[in-house]
């Protein structure tokens, strides 16, 4: 009976064990997942800053086209 109870408990403190570190993980990765969300958000936000700039870029010359 002894070792039924004692097999039970190591069971129990392996779960946990296992839980914990899943827990753990699972909090990395999901910083993981953030921090691609912000990087997209930063690209997306360099993206259009570099399209406005080729836009610039297009209408200067279409000025000085025009201008001379």
């Amino acid at each position: 009976m002894k070792l039924i109870q004692s097999r039970l408990v190591q069971c129990s403190e392996t779960s946990e064990t296992i839980k914990r570190q899943y827990s753990v993980k699972q909090k990395v990765i999901n910083s993981y997942i953030e921090e691609v969300a912000e990087l997209k958000r930063k690209m997306a936000e360099l993206e259009q800053d570099n399209n406005k700039l080729k836009s610039y870029h297009a209408s200067s010359y279409v000025l000085e086209v025009f201008s001379t």
